[in-house]
């Protein structure tokens, strides 16, 4: 069963979210800010990291940078989920390593289904299959 780290300093999208992605068979763990969430991938070493920007102690563009810095998680899938939804800042995203942008609001089935599609290539691609 692959596990996702959630990570939003609002505990009701974190309980939306662990609630949809444990209906659909993931394990899931949960972050309020970025410095947390360094700690848990380390110690936990999940499958995929949801990831909000606007937190506080340690934003998201700061954690994915510090995810991408490291070897150790440096390909580790981050799909952004966040209200800031410009053109702009999801080409920026992209371009910084993340894998995907959902924009808030959005509905639990989309999250699952992205979480699904970005684990579903890699796992394609650790096989061969394109």
């Amino acid at each position: 069963m692959p596990t996702v780290l959630v990570v939003d300093d609002d505990p009701d999208i974190r309980n939306l979210v662990r609630l949809a992605l444990q209906r659909s068979g993931y394990g899931v763990l949960e972050a309020g800010d970025g410095r947390i969430a360094l700690d848990v991938v380390a110690a936990d070493h999940p499958d995929l990291v949801l990831l909000d920007l606007s937190m506080p102690v340690l934003d998201g563009h700061a954690t994915l940078a510090a995810l991408r810095s490291d070897p150790a998680t440096a390909d580790l899938p981050v799909v952004i989920i966040s209200a800031l939804s410009t053109v702009v800042d999801r080409r920026e995203l992209l371009a910084a390593g993340a894998q995907r942008f959902v924009g808030k609001p959005f509905l639990p089935r989309q999250l699952v289904e992205t979480v699904a599609e970005v684990l579903g290539r890699l796992q394609g691609a650790e096989r061969g299959v394109s």
